[in-house]
C-alpha cells in the first residue's frame, strides 16, 4: 500500500489510471513511439555507426565499461595481465564470460549491433511458418514487435548479449519439436554472441534430457561446452582458477562470504518488484496450463524457474536476460496455441 502511495504521489491518478489501461493504451501508443524511434535510426543508415554507442545517455556512458574490457582484451588476450584494470597486474582471465566476436562488434558499433540482433531475433519466429498459420504468426510478431518488452530489451536494456539471443527462437523451436541435433547447433551459434543465453540453454537441454529420459538432448549440448571451456584454459595456465572461481561464486551468490570486492547480489529477501514480476509472469503460465488442458508448458516453466533462480538465489543473469528468455519462450506457446 505504501508503494502504491508513492506511486501515486509521484505520477499522480492519471498516471495511475494510465497503469491501469496499460494494456488497451499500448496498442495506440507504441506502434507511434516504435515507428517514431525507428525513423531516427535511420542516421545509423548513412554515418559512422561507431559514433552511436547507445541509443541513450545513460547506456553510452555504462558501456564504456565494455569498451575498457574489450580494449584490454584485445591488447593482452584474454591469458594475460592489464596494468590499467584494478590496481594493476589485472588478470584477463577473469573475463571468461564474454564471447569476444559479440563484445568487439557491440564496441564498434553498440546502437547498431542491438538493434540488428533483436530484430533478427524477432525475425528468427518464422522458422514457425511451416507449422502454424501465416496470418496468426504475424499477428502475434506485430504484437510482440510493438511490445514494452520489445522496446525496452532494444532501445535500453540489451548490450552485446543480444547478438546470442538471435539464436535462441531457433534454438527453442528445436526443442518444442525435438529436432535435438538443430537445438545443439543452435546453442553453438550463441556461444559466440552470449555466456548467459549459452547456460540458459544448456540448463533447458538438461532439463529436457532428464524430462524425456533421453540423453541426446544433453549430448547436443557438449559442443557449446567444450566452445565455452576454452574460455577457462588461462586460468590452469595463470593457476588462479580456485581463487577467481571462488569470487565469481561469491559474487552471484552462490556460495557465501563477504571477501570479494563486487557482489551482483545484496539479499536473498523477497521484494516487491521480484514478486509483481513473477506473478505477471506466472499467471501467463496459469492460462497456459488452461488453455492446453492442464498440460505442462515445459519450456516456459524452465524459464520461469530460471527467473526464480536468478532473483531469489543465485544471480548469474541480468534482467533483460530473464525477460528475453521468458517471452522467447511464451512465444513458443502463443503461436501454438490455436492448435492446442
Amino acid at each position: 500500500m505504501d508503494q502504491l502511495k508513492q506511486f501515486i504521489s509521484i505520477y499522480g491518478y492519471k498516471g495511475f489510471a494510465r497503469l491501469l489501461l496499460y494494456p488497451v493504451l499500448i496498442l495506440f501508443e507504441m506502434p507511434v513511439k516504435l515507428l517514431a524511434t525507428l525513423w531516427n535510426c535511420r542516421l545509423l543508415l548513412y554515418r559512422d555507426i561507431s559514433a552511436y554507442p547507445a541509443f541513450s545517455l545513460w547506456n553510452a556512458m555504462n558501456n564504456r565499461f565494455y569498451h575498457t574490457r574489450a580494449l584490454n582484451l584485445k591488447r593482452f588476450g584474454r591469458n594475460g595481465k592489464s596494468p590499467y584494470l584494478g590496481l594493476g597486474d589485472y588478470q584477463l582471465s577473469r573475463c571468461f564470460h564474454y564471447s569476444l566476436f559479440s563484445l568487439y562488434t557491440f564496441t564498434y558499433a553498440g546502437a547498431f549491433v542491438v538493434l540488428i540482433s533483436m530484430l533478427l531475433w524477432l525475425g528468427a519466429h518464422l522458422v514457425w511458418y511451416s507449422q502454424v498459420d501465416t496470418l496468426w504468426l504475424g499477428i502475434v510478431l506485430a504484437l510482440t514487435l510493438i511490445s514494452t518488452n520489445f522496446y525496452a530489451n532494444t532501445f535500453r536494456m540489451q548490450n552485446y548479449n543480444a547478438v546470442g539471443w538471435v539464436f535462441f527462437p531457433v534454438f527453442l523451436w528445436a526443442c518444442f519439436h525435438q529436432h535435438w541435433w538443430v537445438a545443439g547447433a543452435a546453442l553453438f551459434l550463441q556461444t559466440f554472441g552470449s555466456f548467459t543465453a549459452t547456460v540458459i540453454g544448456t540448463g533447458v537441454l538438461g532439463a529436457l534430457s532428464l524430462w524425456h529420459l533421453e540423453i541426446l538432448p544433453l549430448l547436443m549440448a557438449a559442443p557449446a561446452c567444450l566452445k565455452l571451456g576454452g574460455h577457462f584454459y588461462p586460468f590452469f595456465i595463470n593457476g588462479d582458477f580456485k581463487q577467481i572461481i571462488t569470487n565469481v561464486m561469491k559474487a552471484i551468490g552462490m556460495i557465501g562470504g563477504k571477501a570479494v570486492k563486487y557482489r551482483r547480489t545484496q539479499s536473498r529477501k523477497l521484494n516487491a518488484r521480484f514478486v509483481y514480476l513473477f506473478l505477471l509472469h506466472a499467471q501467463f503460465g496459469m492460462v497456459l496450463l488452461w488453455q492446453s488442458s492442464w498440460e505442462i508448458p515445459v519450456l516456459f516453466g524452465l524459464m520461469l524457474g530460471f527467473f526464480v533462480v536468478n532473483g531469489f538465489l543465485v544471480r548469474f543473469a541480468d534482467d533483460q536476460s530473464m525477460f528475453i528468455s521468458l517471452l522467447s519462450a511464451g512465444l513458443v506457446y502463443v503461436l501454438q496455441a490455436p492448435y492446442n
